[in-house]
């Protein structure tokens, strides 16, 4: 079924695929997960539910099974709810087929808690490959993430305030096309 999540603080929502965890259980689930920005309103309606701190975040659906059932549920975002800062740098601006670009993402939780399953989700631009064993989480090498173009790459837990330091290398391949490219990260909790 599908369910549109809406903020009381913007007029934004966005839509997610919900699926029942049995027959009848009345449970449902969101395998992909809803990406959020707080106090960012510039880009309503991208996919991405724009919300303010303090918002109430109501999630509407009907059941496909009886029409009649028309739920809703509200939570209310609080700062610091599940908020990790990513920062990111890398060592050129520009490159040739061939050359490696190193990356550095640092990740803090900016929450009161600790965070387990924190990853860091990295899409790379069309041309751009990942280079195998590159990865190092705060010095130390870290496991290849799985994926082609989409990897995640684990933080692991990170405590009230705690700050992790993950570099990596991508390399031009000879598909990339001239121009400028971006590769875009994301962090999430499972």
């Amino acid at each position: 079924m599908t369910a549109t999540v809406s903020s009381s603080g913007t007029s934004d929502t966005v839509t997610a695929t919900l699926t029942e965890t049995g027959n009848n259980t009345g449970i449902f689930r969101n395998a992909a997960g809803i990406t959020f920005n707080v106090d960012n309103l510039a880009n309503a309606g991208n996919d991405v539910l724009e919300t303010l701190n303090g918002a109430t975040l109501t999630a509407s659906y009907t059941d496909n099974d009886d029409s009649a059932d028309v739920t809703a549920d509200t939570a209310t975002l609080s700062a610091g709810t599940g908020l990790i800062l990513l920062t990111t740098a890398v060592n050129r601006t520009t490159a040739k087929i061939g050359q490696a670009i190193i990356a550095t993402v640092t990740g803090k939780n900016l929450t009161a808690e600790t965070l387990g399953g924190v990853n860091v989700r990295l899409t790379l631009p069309a041309g751009f490959v990942y280079r195998p064993g590159s990865a190092t989480l705060d010095g130390a090498a870290a496991a290849d993430p799985e994926g082609t173009n989409v990897r995640n790459f684990s933080l692991g837990t990170l405590t009230s305030g705690q700050t992790k330091t993950l570099t990596f290398q991508m390399l031009v391949s000879s598909a990339a096309s001239p121009g400028q490219h971006t590769a875009t990260l994301q962090a999430t909790i499972e």
